[in-house]
């Protein structure tokens, strides 16, 4: 982070790229998550009388999807609160 401040990348830039990357890897370990979990549990979706609750599924994905973008956000924000041009200088 500190070498894209000195290399011109404004504040803003950076914690946008950063935000974005790990937005990326949330929604697509969530998507590896998801297919794993239909994958294991088919055998049973596809038997007679079976029924998946859907709507808590559904549910709970949502709240980790926007517990993660939260965090994610958060994290960003704390990272990029101490001056960077210092750290970059002291390595």
């Amino acid at each position: 982070m500190a070498l894209l401040r000195a290399l011109g990348f404004r504040a803003g830039r950076i914690r946008k790229l950063i935000f974005q990357e790990h937005s990326l890897l949330l929604v697509q370990g969530l998507l590896v998550g998801i297919v794993s979990a239909l994958v294991a549990v088919f055998p049973s979706l596809i038997a007679p009388g079976a029924h998946a609750p859907v709507k808590t599924l559904a549910l709970t994905l949502l709240a980790v999807f926007v517990s993660g973008l939260f965090w994610t956000l958060f994290a960003t924000f704390l990272a990029l609160r101490r001056p960077l041009m210092q750290a970059l200088r002291n390595d």
